[in-house]
């Protein structure tokens, strides 16, 4: 992967903590993890990564079925998923955490 150097300071987008509780009636239900050889790509990977309430809880900042609102905020959303504070409602696994990863290392292709 290349990366641009500049002289500029780097600006890591801002996610808001999670403040709705989500209840245990609504238990979790993750997409399961593409192991195809097919490339990786935000439609057929990421997108379905995150759940309808998932989006729901950031929408007022940003979409998480939007690859452009996804790939300009991807470090912060990576470095949420790693400390566990995204989702509100439990951490993602560590094989989910790193198709995010690969998606990013990839080049965050659409």
């Amino acid at each position: 992967m290349m990366r641009i150097l500049s002289n500029e300071p780097t600006r890591t987008p801002y996610l808001p903590q999670c403040t709705k509780k989500m209840s245990p009636s609504n238990e979790r239900k993750e997409t399961d993890v593409s192991t195809t050889a097919e490339p990786i790509s935000f439609a057929q990977d990421i997108k379905p990564l995150f759940r309808d309430r998932d989006r729901a809880s950031m929408m007022s900042r940003f979409d998480l079925w939007s690859y452009d609102d996804v790939a300009q905020r991807s470090d912060a959303i990576l470095g949420r998923l790693r400390d566990g504070s995204m989702p509100c409602d439990g951490a993602w696994s560590a094989d989910r955490i790193a198709r995010f990863q690969e998606w990013i290392a990839a080049g965050k292709p659409a």
